[in-house]
């Protein structure tokens, strides 16, 4: 009996742990006990040192905790191990979906500067590895010629970097000009120099849900997609992350049910492929997709064709 409470214990540390968002109805039914024990299990967790966040009724554990930290000490890869690891998995044909699973998840143990190493470009690779300098010692870092697809403006910034996500794609970091954790994209960054200057906010950083279209926010929205082979391929092929969210309900379709930060991301996905998809829920999706198609047919009828317009 002591042994299946101690799994269920595990097994519900490594739910609040995962990037997915769960209540506690959805735990309790995942370990399948009660909604009760979930919460003897949280009171638990707290107990021990371990914090655990509440977004509107969502419970996770908060990745920067100390818990963490030593977590993360004890499971880290030396350099030979990593370096093997890295080594088979680049191997892998680069439309597998498991490839960028399996190198999110070296990422998140082994040493970031080896696996700095193996990014192609050398400015990136240069870049990720004075970030993880930063990580490590708590400095804070000026993000030099950072292009901002959101402001259209190419500064730099100040910031706290404190999390690579999704295979040194971004990095959450908090900025505090506005106060708040952002994701900021590493190939967008000119140079990053790395300050004297230590943490000052660090009760403050948070990295947020990150959505399998790489889009991320505090909140989510369950969707949920029906998609033919092509569609289902592509989908993979684009999104690897998405392998987990997907189900086949027969010979030639697919069920995509995921949590999605915005509709953007999703949105670019399901315009490209109109012919491939439906929509099953939610209905301000569909909205969206209606509205947004409408503006873009508007716009179009504008385009001139063959003439010079400078």
């Amino acid at each position: 009996m002591e042994q299946a409470r101690l799994e269920r214990l595990m097994h519900a540390m490594i739910l609040l742990a995962d990037n997915t968002r769960y209540s506690v109805g959805d735990l309790a039914e995942r370990l399948e006990v009660s909604e009760q024990t979930v919460s003897r299990y949280i009171k638990l967790f707290k107990e021990k040192g371990i914090e655990i966040d509440d977004n509107d009724g969502i419970k996770s554990i908060r990745r920067m905790s100390p818990f963490f930290k030593l977590f993360f000490d004890l499971l880290c890869f030396n350099d030979i191990e990593a370096a093997m690891l890295l080594k088979g998995i680049d191997s892998l044909d680069e439309t597998n979906p498991v490839k960028q699973t399996l190198r999110n998840k070296i990422s998140r143990f082994a040493e970031f500067k080896l696996l700095a190493q193996t990014i192609e470009v050398p400015q990136i690779s240069v870049n990720i590895q004075a970030l993880s300098d930063a990580i490590r010692q708590q400095k804070q870092v000026v993000l030099k010629d950072y292009a901002s697809a959101n402001s259209e403006t190419t500064r730099d910034r100040l910031v706290e970097p404190f999390r690579f996500e999704l295979n040194f794609i971004q990095l959450w970091c908090y900025d505090p000009e506005d106060q708040k954790n952002k994701l900021f994209k590493i190939a967008r960054i000119g140079r990053v120099e790395v300050l004297d200057t230590a943490w000052k906010f660090e009760p403050l950083h948070d990295a947020g849900y990150t959505d399998i279209f790489r889009m991320n926010s505090s909140h989510t929205v369950q969707y949920q997609l029906k998609l033919n082979v092509r569609a289902a391929n592509l989908l993979l092929e684009e999104y690897p992350a998405a392998a987990a969210y997907l189900t086949k309900t027969d010979n030639t379709h697919w069920l995509l049910d995921a949590p999605i930060c915005s509709v953007y991301g999703i949105g670019r996905f399901v315009m490209g492929l109109m012919d491939d998809i439906e929509v099953i829920k939610p209905k301000d999706f569909v909205d969206f997709l209606k509205r947004h198609c409408k503006d873009g047919y508007t716009k179009m009828k504008k385009w001139r064709f063959g003439t010079n317009n400078s």
